[in-house]
Parts: C-alpha cells; structure tokens; sequence
C-alpha cells in the first residue's frame, strides 16, 4: 500500500512539472526575422559588441553600430510592417500609448516607445520596440507551427530618429547576446536559418 502510494505521488509530481515547464525549457532557442518587409539594407544598427568607449559589430567592424547598444534595428521604412514573435513563447508584458513619432532623447516606455516583450523559457527575452500604438494583441500564449504569431507593427515611437524595429535579445550578461555569430560576438548564432548574412522568416 505505502509503494502504491508513493508511486502516484511520484507520478503526480511528475504530471505536475511537466505542466509547468516552461517553453524551451532545457534547450536552446532560435528566432527568426522578426519583421514581414525590410529596406535595403536591412540593418540600420547592430549589436555593439565592445564594452569600452568604441563600438564593433559581430564581425568586428565599426560600420553601422554605435556605442553601448544592445540590440539589432531593422529597417522598416515609413510604413508599417508586421511584426512578429521571434520564437515561441509568452507575452510577459505589452506597453502601449505612447506617442506614434518618437524623437532622441524620448523616456517614453523606457525609450523603447511602445513595446512588447515575449518569455521565451529558460532565461530567454525577447524585446520589441518602437511599435506603432494600437497595434498590439494580448495573446497569453504563443505557440509556432512554422509561422510565428503577429505581435503588432513597426513604428518609431520612443527613443527613435526613424521607423524600425529594435529587437533586443536578453539571456546572458553584456555583450554576450548578439544574435548574430562572429569573430566579436559568440560562436554560435541566435538565429533558426541563415541566407545571404540575414535570418530567414522560417520558425522554430
């Protein structure tokens, strides 16, 4: 009896814990190009890999970085694009409100304007900012079968001279979360599948 007993609540706690692992638990994530239509070039500014005064991209170069920040902006152009969630995950937190036309400076959401926020499990978050307002969902869950959910569309609200995306991987210290691998930044690329140096729509 005490065996039989033991075994359910063994097999309960099981049940349990695989009900709430969270998503990715124990591996990996990988994204995909987080936005439906870019300009070319593509990137504005990337990652800044160099934690001192100077500024060095994933490949080393000083090209179309600047100092200190911490994610990738991709080019949108005046009119919105969707965007999308990287990879699978939860919305951990939406904000929303401020004004569509940001400016430098701008403390409006933190200066990332209106943005949203997506918990990837085990430690990964994923930012995107300077969405125009409105466009946000508010799924609670957000699960990928070869496309990933739309969170909203490209803005230039915020801290922002233009309309982008800035998305901003947060898993490791700084500068150790610039999705794109090199001889500046990690060894391995953040990104589901590569084609011609940029991430491919393709989900996890």
């Amino acid at each position: 009896m005490f065996m039989k007993t033991l075994v359910s609540v063994i097999s309960l706690v099981a049940i349990l814990a695989l009900a709430t692992m969270p998503v990715a638990m124990a591996r990996d994530v990988k994204f995909r190009l987080p936005v439906g239509g870019l300009l070319n070039p593509p990137i504005s500014y990337y990652y800044d890999n160099d934690t001192r005064a100077s500024a060095r991209k994933y490949d080393c170069t000083r090209n179309r970085v600047y100092n200190n920040h911490r994610g990738t902006d991709f080019r949108t152009g005046p009119n919105s694009v969707p965007v999308f969630a990287a990879a699978p995950g939860e919305i951990s937190s939406r904000l929303d409100g401020c004004p569509n036309v940001g400016f430098l400076g701008s403390a409006c959401g933190g200066g990332f304007g209106n943005n949203v926020r997506v918990n990837h499990g085990d430690g990964w978050t994923t930012i995107y900012a300077h969405l125009k307002s409105a466009t946000g969902v508010y799924p609670a869950d957000l699960l990928c079968f070869g496309t990933c959910p739309q969170l909203g569309d490209s803005g230039s609200s915020g801290n922002s001279s233009g309309p982008h995306l800035h998305f901003e991987v947060r898993k490791y210290a700084y500068p150790n979360n610039d999705p794109f691998s090199g001889r500046c930044s990690g060894n391995v690329s953040f990104w589901n599948q590569m084609a011609n140096g940029m991430p491919t729509t393709v989900c996890m």
